[in-house]
């Protein structure tokens, strides 16, 4: 319900439900009008042109060609995320480092709040400090085109520039500085900086076999030997690195967030930035490694090899075990990678193991060779 009182626009909408309307303009054009309004961006003598964004999981609009605004609900997200979230972007601008010759536009925040403000009379009477504020946040719209929307126009050539590119942005964001000042002394002790990251794999572990269930991707064989295949101890996933400090990982690298543009016969896709760090965590660079293969690449090992290397090959041949960490953080994600790759390789839904499956969406036969490759000039052009 959209409740309009003198203290301003009120959306009555349960945080469980909002997956329902979030894209409903009629629910949420009062809200992103008291938010222009705050902010001093509502144009003068008219309406703001508004269009919802269909993907991700929570409300998000574009406004005018100028704006997005994000509200972020309880369901997916926290105020924990809402806060990293506006760490990682002011982060991006103040301390982001990018290699010469690298397209790297991030959003700029704007503005953030909440839409309910503490003390609001109305938001007391219904439920108080227990009632969900909705944070926002506006940021700048970045101009382009999306991987998503570009991948099928774009040539194989086309397609080596762009994982050229991932492997390269992937790596600056990788090796950003994962704390606030107030937060950084206490994560020099490595077993509290990696003590999240250890955190969110025991709950994905925990509840990996019943959300695939669920899902019903995979086969009864699948099914029954997830537990045989898993490490009982999850961190062994990452033991190699536990020297270090976790690396700070977009966690949505999903093709909508990698933004380009065309030239005009559509026949060059040009990188622009990359979008949109409300999942960042801290931990495993493999992580990040899952989507792009699976979501962007679709499973073709050529493009993953050759985003690896301009990452840095080096930091994939070292880590031990690559192909069965990949394959155990590819069922412990928490989206449901394999309706991907079941798109592409329907065959692949005919195995009877983990083990099988690992070896046909993990191959990588001939990765370290990869390296004494010289690089082809015209596929790695930006």
């Amino acid at each position: 319900k959209i409740i309009q009182t003198m203290y301003g626009v009120r959306i009555d909408i349960k945080p469980k439900s909002h997956l329902k309307y979030k894209d409903n303009l009629v629910l949420w054009r009062p809200a992103i009008h008291e938010i222009l309004e705050r902010t001093g961006r509502m144009p003068v003598g008219r309406k703001p042109y508004i269009i919802p964004f269909p993907q991700g999981n929570n409300p998000v609009f574009w406004v005018d060609g100028k704006y997005v605004i994000k509200f972020y609900s309880s369901y997916f997200a926290s105020e924990e995320i809402w806060e990293n979230e506006i760490h990682t972007l002011l982060t991006l601008k103040e301390k982001m480092e990018v290699p010469p010759g690298l397209p790297l536009k991030t959003p700029k925040l704007l503005s953030k709040g909440f839409l309910y403000e503490k003390g609001d009379p109305w938001l007391k009477a219904r439920g108080g400090t227990n009632r969900w504020r909705w944070p926002w946040t506006i940021t700048q719209f970045v101009r382009g085109v999306s991987l998503l929307n570009s991948w099928s126009y774009m040539s194989v050539d086309h397609k080596k520039n762009a994982a050229y590119y991932i492997g390269r942005a992937l790596r600056v964001v990788h090796e950003l500085p994962n704390y606030s000042e107030s937060y950084e002394e206490k994560a020099k002790n490595l077993d509290f900086a990696w003590m999240d990251w250890t955190t969110f794999l025991k709950q994905q572990h925990l509840e990996c076999l019943k959300r695939h269930k669920q899902d019903k991707t995979l086969s009864g064989f699948i099914l029954s030997d997830l537990k045989y295949y898993l490490p009982p101890n999850i961190t062994n996933l990452f033991y190699d690195i536990k020297n270090r400090p976790p690396s700070l990982l977009h966690g949505d690298a999903t093709p909508e967030n990698f933004m380009g543009k065309f030239n005009e016969d559509k026949t060059v896709w040009e990188p622009v930035g990359v979008l949109d760090f409300g999942d960042v965590k801290r931990g495993d660079p493999i992580f990040d490694l899952v989507t792009i293969h699976v979501d962007i690449f679709k499973c073709d090992m050529e493009l993953t090899k050759q985003m690896m290397k301009s990452y840095g090959l080096e930091s994939w041949t070292q880590r031990k075990n690559l192909a069965y960490k990949a394959m155990c953080y590819t069922l412990l994600h928490p989206n449901d990678n394999f309706q991907e790759i079941w798109a592409v390789h329907p065959e692949w839904q005919e195995v009877k193991s983990c083990l099988e499956l690992q070896r046909l969406i993990w191959d990588f036969t001939g990765l370290e060779e990869e390296g004494n490759k010289p690089e082809n000039s015209e596929e790695v052009k930006i």
